[in-house]
């Protein structure tokens, strides 16, 4: 039977094979990676780490989850989107059980509650539906398919 067995005398990467409790090699195990290896290992899991806390936080927040949606098209989200996002997560949170949106053309009420908002409701209601509804089929089937592309991409 071979194993490999971590040791962490003196180098902290030495790995002895072993085959019913002998070495293989001979004597003392022979260290096989070097301290660059290790910062290597190291930045590589640190990155990870940051990658991991980043997920966490964009399936938490809507806001953080529309900046960065957002930020590859060099776009932030204003005030008024930042309130628009607020109401949103309450929304999703259930402390708000209806919510009528009405501003302005060209305010981006679409594209914060029609294509960034399902997707992240996802994250947060894994076995809910949403329904597109629209004054065209159009309409509606275009932003069904960005909210799918987003949620391909993601």
């Amino acid at each position: 039977m071979w194993m490999a067995r971590w040791q962490s005398r003196g180098s902290p990467c030495r790995i002895a094979i072993q085959s019913a409790g002998k070495h293989l090699l001979g004597g003392e195990p022979k260290p096989i990676c070097s301290s660059w290896m290790i910062t290597n290992f190291l930045s590589d899991w640190l990155r990870l780490e940051d990658e991991s806390l980043t997920r966490l936080n964009l399936r938490n927040s809507l806001l953080a989850w529309a900046s960065e949606v957002l930020a590859g098209l060099n776009q932030t989200p204003a005030s008024h989107h930042e309130y628009l996002i607020s109401e949103l997560e309450a929304l999703a949170r259930g402390q708000t059980d209806r919510l009528m949106i009405l501003m302005p053309p060209g305010s981006a009420k679409s594209t914060y509650a029609s294509i960034l908002f399902p997707p992240w409701w996802f994250t947060q209601h894994p076995g809910s539906s949403v329904i597109a509804v629209s004054h065209t089929l159009a309409l509606a089937e275009s932003f069904s398919r960005r909210v799918r592309n987003l949620i391909r991409l993601s």
